[in-house]
């Protein structure tokens, strides 16, 4: 994030002549994802729009804590680019937007379409391990 959005922002607000203001979206896993970096960086954003977050996973749905941990410390670090999906890139299947699915796969932000191991594991559901 801090790569293109903390540059572009300053571009942005060099070309407005002033302060801007920094707000973030997110929709289902994305609400949970932002909330958990609203949640390590504070100061990241004004404000935020959750749509529908994923705040919580009951424990009946996770793995057993043994497997969190084994993908948390191992896999992830032995497998970064391993895909959690039985597809490469599910652009296409979330999309019939040929414009929007190219605006996703060139999104810097996003992983491009394709569910890598390392992506997940930044997210909510294995940081809680």
């Amino acid at each position: 994030m801090d790569n293109w959005v903390q540059p572009q922002r300053q571009k942005w607000m060099e070309a407005a002549g002033r302060e801007l203001k920094m707000f973030g979206q997110g929709e289902s896993m994305g609400g949970g994802v932002l909330t958990t970096i609203c949640l390590k960086h504070p100061k990241k954003f004004n404000g935020i729009v959750l749509g529908c977050p994923m705040l919580y996973i009951s424990p009946k749905l996770l793995p057993p804590m043994w497997v969190q941990l084994i993908f948390k410390h191992v896999l992830v670090r032995l497998l970064p680019e391993w895909p959690i999906a039985p597809t490469k890139n599910i652009v296409s299947l979330a999309f019939t937007d040929k414009a929007m699915c190219e605006i996703l796969r060139s999104n810097p932000l996003g992983s491009g379409g394709e569910m890598l191991f390392a992506f997940a594991a930044r997210g909510p559901i294995l940081t809680s391990a």
